[in-house]
């Protein structure tokens, strides 16, 4: 994503669907640039990134007093911090 082989201004509709949160913050703004830079004038980018504050208030919301469920921690983990 840091490259897209694809050539400037050819795209219509480019979807980026939870792909964001597994790249390295330093490298969005390149990844930013490289999905504007292959689309065409007017055309759309769709981006879809994980709900943070969802994700935080089903975390804050695990009866803890149940035990420890490795499914929904890693889940959660896995949302909040992007599996980076």
């Amino acid at each position: 994503m840091r490259a897209i082989p694809i050539e400037s201004g050819t795209v219509d509709y480019l979807l980026c669907d939870n792909v964001l949160e597994h790249i390295r913050m330093s490298d969005i703004p390149t990844v930013l640039h490289e999905i504007r830079r292959v689309l065409k004038v007017g055309g759309h980018a769709v981006i879809i990134v994980p709900d943070f504050k969802g994700a935080a208030e089903q975390w804050l919301a695990i009866d803890h007093t149940r035990g420890f469920d490795p499914f929904v921690y890693n889940y959660l983990s896995e949302v909040i911090y992007g599996n980076q």
